[in-house]
């Protein structure tokens, strides 16, 4: 049966063969491609500010505080982008098929983004915004996870420790000093003048 095949391929005319063999080529790379395909991967959590500028990482954040975070996931050829959810303490979360949202632990705005890095044209839907709890958690962190949405097992995470908020203190100002109007306290100032020059002399009386 091959060799007939073979015949048979061999007899059509030689632009048909050059046309077979080239679908033959690229089915074979197709294949090699499906199986190369590697599963997401979610690169470290990024902290930025508010227009996606890279800042250090935070350590510790106030309650009801605000951070802002990007993260990266490659392989994802769906474009599915990432997933964020918190966790209070320093386990990560949503392990499995399933993210778990738990808002005491602090909300994401929006709770899922496209995959970073931010663009350098203007652009919406990447960076995440984190919101402390109102109330410091048990053991006083949060772990916060970004999942690649298109496996949500694959995760990378970090933990943020939550404090209180800062008392803040208005700086104390000075009351004007009141002048004397005693006559003991009076000053007498004496016009000199010296090689052309005019100087002030001052008495303090009761100095």
């Amino acid at each position: 049966m091959i060799s007939r095949l073979c015949m048979a391929t061999q007899s059509r005319p030689k632009a048909q063969r050059v046309f077979i063999k080239n679908v033959g080529l690229a089915v074979i790379l197709a294949l090699l491609a499906g199986c190369a395909k590697g599963r997401p991967v979610v690169g470290p959590i990024q902290f930025v500010d508010s227009q996606g500028a890279p800042v250090s990482a935070v350590s510790s954040l106030p309650v009801n505080g605000t951070i802002y975070l990007v993260a990266t996931v490659t392989n994802d050829d769906e474009q599915l982008g990432v997933s964020w959810t918190a966790n209070c303490g320093s386990a990560q979360s949503g392990g499995g098929t399933t993210g778990v949202i738990n808002t005491a632990c602090g909300e994401f705005t929006p709770q899922e983004t496209a995959s970073g890095p931010v663009p350098t044209y203007p652009s919406t839907g990447i960076i995440a915004e984190y919101t402390a709890p109102s109330v410091i958690p048990k053991g006083n962190t949060v772990t916060i996870t970004a999942h690649a949405t298109s496996l949500l097992s694959v995760t990378s995470s970090v933990t943020v420790t939550i404090v209180a908020a800062s008392q803040s203190v208005a700086p104390a100002i000075a009351s004007p000093a009141k002048r004397s109007t005693s006559a003991s306290n009076a000053l007498d100032l004496t016009a000199v003048r010296r090689s052309g020059c005019r100087s002030l002399k001052i008495d303090d009386r009761d100095a």
